[in-house]
């Protein structure tokens, strides 16, 4: 269950570390900072994974979000996009990879990333939104 990726002690730590005054200011937020960009970057060190989904978002001083919620979005998707995805974010493979590999245009590589990113968005947001998480 969701509710146990993002314990209510998460919650009131990042509202006081961001000056929200509710979850929902918080929520708003990290919309607003996602919404930013196109790409969601990611800095893996020793294949460890980030302890913060946007800690590493490019270019940006971003709300913080628990990366479980974000990897639980990931395994929502499923199939051979998450894969994709999956080895994209973790930079084994690039567009033109991408394009190689599926024998398709590297602009319809480029629209497919784009396009799987901005569901990863919309369902990260969706479990926050919905009050999914304590």
């Amino acid at each position: 269950m969701i509710e146990s990726f993002m314990m209510k002690n998460h919650w009131e730590k990042y509202c006081k570390y961001y000056n929200s005054l509710n979850k929902n200011s918080l929520i708003t937020r990290i919309s607003e900072c996602m919404s930013k960009g196109e790409a969601i970057d990611f800095v893996f060190g020793d294949e460890e994974l980030p302890e913060y989904i946007l800690d590493s978002y490019k270019n940006y001083i971003a709300m913080r979000v628990d990366f479980r919620i974000f990897a639980n979005a990931l395994n929502s998707i499923g199939g051979k996009d998450e894969e994709l995805l999956r080895r994209y974010v973790m930079r084994e493979i690039d567009l033109q990879g991408i394009a190689t590999e599926r024998t398709i245009a590297y602009e319809t590589a480029k629209g497919k990333i784009r396009d799987l990113k901005k569901l990863l968005k919309e369902r990260t947001l969706s479990f926050l939104e919905e009050g999914k998480v304590a």
